[in-house]
């Protein structure tokens, strides 16, 4: 039999690396995260524009004709005549555009793409995507990275429940959220961003003067003190005087 010599095999070069292995995985998941939440928001955008009214959905069913895409005239057909609220209606639909026999749904991709992205790099899902945004400079023509990091956040603390969020990134939907100064001052606030609700009291007590923020990882010092405001009951202030709005 022959053998192959030494040097044969020195000629093999860029042998992928376990690092090469993750870093392509963690790019896939960034892009289908992102197809996710591109699906959601759209559809969620769709419905916000339209608002609930549903005599206006009856005024775009007499606009219809052969033309006019069949999906837009079945929702418009259910929005026009169904008592229920347009968001359920939503719902529905978002629940129907997924094939039953595999059991999909937005929360299990969600779940699924950090249940992988866990094993790779624990705890450090808005990490990676911020990272994502900062090096992949097309990224940033299309959105802003901070804005979008916001309400990709913000849109994946309603779809993932209680005890997962605990798991993932320590952070427990049901206790008071605050702004974390940070990530707000990283937003473009000329496209009206939301406001990043993503820190918390550390520890959970009512003289606690730290919050945590699990998307950029800082701890902000604030003053417990009674907001100046009227209707306001907050008492945690930054240290600019500026009252931390709450959720």
């Amino acid at each position: 039999m022959y053998l192959m010599n030494a040097p044969y095999y020195s000629m093999i070069e860029n042998i992928p690396t376990s690092d090469d292995f993750k870093e392509q995985g963690i790019w896939f998941l960034n892009l289908a995260w992102a197809a996710v939440f591109d699906l959601i928001s759209d559809f969620g955008h769709f419905v916000d524009y339209m608002g609930s009214d549903h005599d206006y959905y009856k005024r775009c069913l007499e606009d219809c004709d052969s033309n006019t895409d069949p999906k837009f005239v079945e929702f418009c057909k259910e929005a026009s005549k169904d008592k229920k609220s347009v968001e359920e209606i939503r719902n529905r639909y978002w629940k129907a555009a997924f094939d039953d026999r595999l059991e999909f749904s937005e929360n299990k991709i969600v779940t699924y793409i950090l249940d992988i992205a866990n094993i790779c790099v624990p705890k450090q899902w808005p990490q990676l995507r911020q990272k994502y945004f900062e090096t992949h400079p097309g990224v940033q023509e299309i959105c802003i990275g901070s804005n979008r990091l916001c309400d990709e956040m913000d849109m994946m603390i309603k779809l993932l429940g209680q005890k997962k969020l605990i798991e993932l990134f320590g952070f427990d939907k049901k206790q008071r959220r605050y702004i974390c100064p940070s990530c707000f001052w990283a937003l473009e606030q000329d496209y009206n961003p939301g406001y990043p609700l993503t820190a918390q009291l550390t520890p959970s007590e009512s003289d606690s003067t730290t919050v945590y923020c699990f998307v950029c990882g800082e701890n902000s010092t604030v003053n417990r003190k009674e907001c100046q405001g009227d209707s306001c009951k907050g008492n945690v202030i930054d240290m600019l005087n500026l009252l931390f709005r709450t959720r």
